[in-house]
């Protein structure tokens, strides 16, 4: 998502702030799998416990990409985002 200068929230001021999402993933690929974000900040990805994704993007458009692509067996993983 894309913020620009304004606040994820009314009631938060405008400026930095750290948003976390958990949950599952329905993991149907049957090959790897490389992440990739276009991001404003700093983001940490994990599947299955495993970082997938982490970097920090310098304009709010900047891309990241993960360095090691993820393989798994078809199935339902823990995951997660972290985003500064």
């Amino acid at each position: 998502f894309y913020l620009g200068h304004s606040s994820p929230h009314p009631r938060l001021p405008a400026g930095p702030f750290e948003a976390r999402w958990t949950g599952v993933l329905l993991w149907k690929e049957s090959g790897p799998v490389t992440f990739d974000a276009q991001v404003g900040g700093e983001v940490t990805i994990t599947v299955d416990h495993i970082v997938v994704l982490q970097g920090k993007g310098e304009t709010d458009t900047a891309q990241v990409v993960g360095k090691t692509p993820l393989e798994r067996a078809p199935g339902i993983y823990r995951f997660a985002v972290r985003y500064r």
